[in-house]
């Protein structure tokens, strides 16, 4: 007990404790704590007001150190030593001559800690001892139990006229510039102002409300409110209180918090994440994100939206929420942030996929990022499964990248579309949201637009008689837009001409941002080397050639930020967007790293573990660990999420202690590393702060391609032709259950459980689909398989029945329904539902008497 006591001694200098603190003179705080030295003096404030510097300087000018005890309250220590009821008695004791008690940063303490620390004030006072305390205000619970003190706020605490420091426009700032860290601080003073808040053990609504109000930054509380319904009015009222970093105003109906970054924001709030979600009655930190996204949406701030959405919500609701609202994401202030939700975001399948691949691409050609761009579109193009419309941006974009090859197959393409007929309907390329204006919606402009692009591409049509031709059709203003940008980067000197008319006819910034197409277009006309087109551009009117300029800068800032984020390393699998490693600023030459080979990691767990590495079989070096193999299967179930360390011992190690367990952890995942090891380095694991993830790039596990071809089966409709394929694909992945050897392990046991009730889910859905388009056969087989693998499922029997019956085969139907009460018989004690006995009697009664 008494090594932390004489450690808080200060013996004239400064303890460890406070050593590197640098004071600033505030003589009028000092003289207000010596206003009245024989009460208690409590320093009280929130993190950043600079309650510990007042009491160093206090303690500076008035004992110079001398006979002062530096009590540190964040240490287990001084509850153990404030529990055991001699804590003022041992400071004595240590120092007969004690003048000074500071306690420093005092936690929350309850009822009866709080009563024996206010005895621990005045058997201090009564031995002459002065008694300094700086706590927050969530935690002061003992300055109230001393009727005579002195208490000095937050308010009194801000940077003011007598501070040598104080500028003169600091007073019309608002009030939370004036806080001593944010004034005096360092560049990152934001940053800690923000997690010592957090750090305050505030209580869950208290933390939802703070999270929220430095998420949205500034605005009106009532349209917070009216998104966010959990935004409680205590809550406000304590935050308005104390917590000037908000900037509540005094009728809590605007605010204007301190400026902080998402990245701040996820890293001081991940642990308390869970009770906030608790408390905003939703169901995941990804809904409680989508929340908040919105409010910013509706304030204009789409950039921090996604930034939000990318830093809290998880990879498929990110791609959901990108997905919904792509149309409104459409500026140039936040092309960065959009490209870097979508490559943090799972790709969804289908057509949601292919739109937002093609949106993606979009984004990189703006940006100047053409290889990403090609990358992006190379698996739109030759695919039977492309709708019309997406063949039709592709072609776009092809050309607009210089990709003529690509753009050569998508224009025969379209040009076998349209000649089909140009009134045929296609309702997959009917866009009610489309995703970028600029872009025909319905199959008719497709057609004209077609037209136009397989001329250039396939003929090589003089572009300017092109645009002739184009500008007679009756076509959109947007659909123009399109192809005049098409038709410029060819060359086409009338094409240019009326993009600058449409830029001047605009003449704002903001539309201009919003119509991408026209952007590009105007800013290729400033910058052509055609003395003709450069002429039409420098003679629009100053407004439109205002904004052309500040479109260029914009978009190359935007390239810049996306840069910051990411490197492009070039693999021998195509160019990839991996995590940024350093930062790139304006102007510097770019270096490209060193190309590495990074092999495939294939990992099947249906049937059994087979792990191959570039299709070399090396499932052996894991068998031989048990440990290790479950560490894999369980990374591998969750490919790209983040497995919690405690999960994993909890798995692991059900029957052991949790000091052994994670010591034996971290064995097993070095084990792992050197197992996956390519070089020097390991590409598939990485080790987060609460846990571990199998990173999903280069990796593939047949438990993922299952789930998505379930969610294929169950969600879209592919054509006919496609059924087939996908039940092939269906008997390639499936061939046994789910780890098999695995007989205890409660994950992999709820995993098999919840693939089988998937598939079979699946399954029946395909046949019940196929059944209303009439391919009775490939219904049939879609059940059977659906049986094989739920063999309980009353509902496979039922279907089976039908199909069996859409066949002719009566007598299979009547043996597959004595086949299911058998089974219901033998296994539950129960007869067939009510639905399967009725069909069973329409066949019976359907029989043709002899």
């Amino acid at each position: 007990m008494a090594d932390f006591l004489t450690a808080s001694l200060c013996r004239g200098r400064r303890i460890r404790l406070i050593e590197s603190l640098h004071v600033r003179p505030r003589a009028h705080l000092v003289a207000r704590l010596m206003h009245e030295r024989s009460v208690p003096r409590f320093i009280v404030a929130p993190t950043g007001f600079g309650k510990t510097h007042l009491a160093l300087e206090y303690a500076q000018t008035v004992f110079g150190l001398e006979h002062v005890s530096w009590v540190d309250g964040k240490s287990p220590c001084f509850l153990r030593d404030l529990d055991g009821g001699h804590l003022a008695e041992r400071l004595q004791e240590l120092d007969p001559d004690l003048a000074l008690a500071v306690f420093d940063d005092l936690p929350r303490l309850s009822g009866s800690r709080a009563d024996e620390f206010s005895r621990v004030i005045d058997e201090l006072l009564l031995a002459s001892c002065e008694v300094l305390v700086a706590t927050t205000p969530s935690c002061d619970a003992y300055s109230r139990r001393q009727s005579d003190r002195i208490r000095v706020g937050f308010d009194q605490l801000l940077v003011c006229e007598r501070d040598q420091d104080w500028s003169e426009g600091l007073g019309k700032r608002p009030a939370h510039a004036r806080i001593p860290l944010l004034a005096w601080g360092p560049a990152d003073a934001a940053d800690q102002l923000v997690r010592g808040m957090v750090q305050e053990d505030l209580p869950d609504q208290v933390s939802l409300a703070l999270f929220v109000l430095l998420a949205v930054q500034s605005g009106r509380i009532e349209d917070v409110r009216y998104r966010v319904q959990q935004l409680s009015e205590d809550a406000l009222r304590v935050l308005e209180r104390e917590y000037l970093a908000l900037g509540l105003s005094p009728d809590r109906e605007t605010f204007e918090a301190v400026d902080v970054s998402v990245d701040t924001l996820r890293r001081v709030f991940s642990s308390r994440l869970d009770g906030m979600v608790a408390h905003a009655q939703v169901a995941d930190r990804s809904e409680l994100a989508a929340i908040v996204a919105q409010v910013l949406l509706d304030a204009g701030d789409r950039a921090r939206a996604c930034d939000l959405i990318r830093a809290f919500a998880l990879r498929r609701p990110s791609a959901d929420w990108l997905a919904l609202h792509e149309a409104e994401l459409i500026s140039m202030d936040s092309l960065a942030s959009v490209c870097l939700l979508a490559e943090a975001s799972a790709a969804p399948k289908g057509v949601e996929g292919q739109r937002m691949a093609l949106a993606q691409a979009w984004r990189f050609h703006l940006m100047g990022m053409d290889e990403l761009a090609r990358e992006r579109l190379a698996p739109l193009s030759g695919r039977a499964h492309v709708i019309r419309s997406v063949r039709g941006w592709a072609l776009c974009l092809g050309i607009l990248i210089s990709d003529v090859e690509r753009a050569v197959a998508l224009s025969s393409d379209l040009t076998a579309l349209f000649s089909q007929g140009e009134g045929e309907a296609d309702q997959s390329s009917v866009d009610k949201d489309q995703l970028m204006p600029g872009f025909p919606a319905a199959w008719g402009e497709w057609v004209a637009v077609a037209r136009v692009l397989c001329s250039l591409v396939r003929e090589n049509a003089d572009p300017d008689l092109l645009w002739e031709g184009v500008s007679a059709d009756d076509l959109t203003e947007a659909c123009r837009d399109l192809l005049a940008t098409i038709l410029l980067g060819q060359g086409s000197a009338a094409a240019a001409a009326f993009v600058c008319r449409r830029v001047e006819t605009l003449a704002d910034r903001y539309d201009l941002g919003r119509r991408p197409a026209l952007m590009l277009a105007s800013v290729r006309c400033l910058g052509s080397t055609d003395p003709n087109v450069r002429a039409f551009a420098l003679g629009m009117n100053p407004a439109a050639l205002d904004s052309v300029i500040w479109a260029d800068a914009e978009v190359s800032n935007q390239a810049w930020l996306f840069r910051k984020s990411i490197q492009v390393v070039t693999t021998g699998f195509g160019t990839q967007v991996k995590r940024k490693v350093s930062v790139r600023r304006p102007g510097a030459a770019e270096r490209r790293p060193e190309a590495t080979h990074v092999p495939q990691l294939h990992i099947r767990l249906i049937g059994g573990l087979v792990v191959l590495m570039d299709g070399r079989d090396v499932s052996s070096d894991f068998l031989r660990r048990r440990k290790v193999c479950s560490l894999l299967c369980l990374l591998a179930l969750n490919v790209g999420r983040e497995v919690p360390r405690d999960r994993v011992v909890q798995t692991l190690w059900p029957e052991k202690d949790a000091v052994s367990s994670v010591k034996n952890l971290y064995s097993v995942w070095s084990s792992l590393r050197a197992l996956l090891k390519v070089g020097q380095a390991c590409p598939y694991l990485e080790r987060t702060q609460g846990g571990f993830r199998l990173e999903a790039a280069n990796v593939t596990v047949d438990v993922s391609q299952v789930r998505d071809l379930c969610r294929t089966l169950r969600l879209e409709i592919p054509d006919p032709a496609t059924w087939r394929s996908l039940l092939a694909d269906f008997d390639d992945l499936v061939s046994g259950v789910l780890l098999p050897s695995e007989t205890v392990n409660p994950v992999v046991l709820h995993e098999r459980e919840a693939l089988a009730t998937r598939l079979v889910d699946a399954l029946l859905s395909s046949a019940e689909k196929l059944l209303d388009m009439g391919e009775i056969e490939l219904a049939r087989e879609f059940a059977g398989r659906a049986l094989e693998q739920g063999q309980e499922r009353e509902d496979a029997y039922y279907l089976n029945m039908r199909c069996l019956l859409a066949c002719g085969h009566r007598e299979a139907a009547i043996s597959m329904y004595f086949r299911n009460r058998t089974f219901l018989a033998e296994t539950l004690g129960i007869d067939p539902s009510a639905k399967v006995i009725e069909l069973y009697r329409s066949i019976l009664e359907d029989e043709e008497p002899f």
